[in-house]
């Protein structure tokens, strides 16, 4: 019993801590199906079709509204998406906008319509109060994913952004490169910093953080530049990092539960040898026992057998 209870202890510990590896693996499968597809479906639009949705997404930006911005993960559940907005940049009607592409952090995440819980499930949402993400001089979008998910890195290692790095947003068949010009930490309800610039085009990577604390916003905004500029700063630097803050986040609570496991085990044996202190123990085997009666016998055979010889 001791034996299967140390196995069942230790196949649910394994359990426990190979779930976010496989979830994150598969969340990230979807992730670039999702992309894929976006892709395909792109590179199949005729020319004009492509203008028609680039059009309605600037008219979309030259009338937005100075609304007041909402922090996305404070929805409390009321989130609702406008018919206008959902429209624009929906030709397919599978909510996805675009991609966005953060090599330094290896990321590559689908933009899907507004900030639900739904959408920041599947990958990066835009924030609607915000320009949409087709560039042009003043203009400012805000992306939104998650962060310190147990089931998907998505934007986990957001912090990992230096002043300098570059990423990019594929909207349509276009693709925009930005580069981090400003890092912030604020409060949820200090967004007004994410309002248009006049003459700028600016897009604002946004999270929550600390790490598994969330009780701020981490704002990594990217000013506009030439993709080309930015392809020459994304071959200096090199690729992304293999030993993310996400996998070294993950790493250690693997080494700490399985310490603890072990911990446990061992315990749990100790204890079972207290309780029976034969547990794991050979047992000898009892003497063999002879009753004192036949010796005496024996003894007196003998003695008759020697004064026989002797006559």
């Amino acid at each position: 019993m001791l034996i299967l209870a140390s196995v069942l202890i230790f196949i649910t510990g394994a359990g426990i801590f190979v779930y976010p590896a496989v979830s994150n693996y598969l969340a990230e499968r979807r992730q670039a199906e999702a992309v894929r597809d976006y892709q395909r479906d792109v590179s199949s639009m005729e020319p004009q079709d492509l203008s028609e949705q680039k059009a309605r997404a600037q008219e979309y930006n030259k009338n937005l509204a100075e609304d007041e911005f909402h922090d996305p993960f404070l929805q409390d559940g009321k989130y609702v998406i406008s018919p206008a907005y959902q429209k624009v940049l929906d030709y397919n009607e599978e909510g996805i906008m675009g991609y966005v592409e953060i090599p330094d952090i290896d990321v590559n995440l689908p933009i899907y319509h507004g900030t639900g819980e739904e959408a920041l499930r599947k990958g990066a949402g835009h924030l609607e109060a915000s320009s949409l993400p087709i560039g042009g001089e003043g203009t400012h979008s805000v992306i939104s994913a998650h962060r310190g998910l147990p089931s998907a890195k998505l934007f986990s290692d957001l912090d990992e952004l230096e002043i300098g790095d570059v990423f990019f947003i594929h909207i349509l068949n276009e693709t925009h490169a930005y580069q981090v010009d400003q890092i912030n930490v604020v409060k949820p309800d200090e967004l007004d910093i994410l309002r248009v610039v006049n003459g700028q085009d600016l897009v604002t990577l946004l999270t929550c953080t600390p790490y598994a604390v969330n009780t701020h916003r981490l704002l990594v905004r990217g000013v506009r530049i030439p993709y080309e500029e930015a392809e020459s700063v994304r071959e200096a630097v090199g690729g992304g990092n293999p030993l993310s803050g996400w996998v070294k986040e993950y790493a250690a609570s693997v080494l700490a539960g399985l310490a603890l496991l072990v911990l446990l085990t061992l315990s749990a044996i100790a204890w079972k040898r207290r309780k029976d202190p034969g547990v794991g123990r050979l047992r000898s085997k009892d003497p063999v026992k002879t009753k004192p009666g036949r010796i005496e016998r024996g003894h007196r055979k003998r003695e008759q057998k020697r004064r026989k010889y002797r006559e």
